[in-house]
């Protein structure tokens, strides 16, 4: 395993945190606002 393979990793799963991140904010948001 290269240096480079495992920094794409990190970096595909910082991603999808984030974004689940955001989703989970936009529905607690929705949530909030009823």
């Amino acid at each position: 395993m290269s240096l480079n393979s495992s920094l794409a990793d990190v970096t595909l799963e910082i991603t999808t945190l984030v974004e689940n991140a955001l989703d989970i904010a936009e529905i607690t948001q929705v949530y909030s606002q009823e």
